[in-house]
């Protein structure tokens, strides 16, 4: 959803949310700090009083409202919130950004001979038995592909029936 931030009730850098105010007009401008800070708590005190007086909300919400911010130390986690956003982002050291570029193809490393003939037993495996889970028919690809090559691909018609047959017994 694109569009003026003002109007969906979007806030720059955070998940969106709907925005009432109380006469239809403009959002108020600290709605749309990029961070959840004291502000945060002012809007939602604000908000929650104006739904209490319109009818919205009963003294029970309310009293528990209080409560749970009471227990969660009232405004402090607003304001280490408001203190890490003001401290800013460290920079990422050189050699660790150097680190994780990503590595080009020609470096990638080649799977296995033991990881495709593990997959080519799964996909047999998937064919011939689909009702057993994903771990039981990996532990048989597992055994199979440590024993011998995988076995040549079924045939779609075969497969075709046993599905049919599989759904008439259900």
């Amino acid at each position: 959803m694109g569009g003026d931030p003002r109007v969906h009730g979007a806030r720059p850098g955070g998940l969106g949310h709907l925005h009432r105010t109380p006469t239809g007009g403009e959002p108020d401008p600290r709605e749309l700090l990029p961070y959840d800070g004291v502000h945060t708590f002012e809007l939602r005190r604000e908000r929650l009083h104006r739904e209490y007086r319109d009818g919205e909300r009963g003294p029970v919400f309310v009293f528990f409202w209080y409560v749970w911010h009471l227990v969660t130390l009232w405004k402090i986690p607003f304001k280490i919130s408001e203190w890490e956003y003001r401290q800013g982002r460290a920079q990422i050291p050189a050699a660790m950004a150097a680190w994780s570029e990503p590595v080009p193809p020609a470096q990638w490393a080649e799977p296995s001979a033991l990881l495709r003939n593990v997959c080519a037993h799964l996909a047999a495996l998937s064919q011939t038995e689909p009702s057993l889970d994903f771990m039981a028919r990996y532990r048989k690809a597992r055994a199979a592909a440590e024993q011998g090559p995988p076995p040549p691909p079924a045939k779609p018609a075969a497969r075709k029936r046993r599905q049919r047959r599989t759904a008439a017994k259900e």
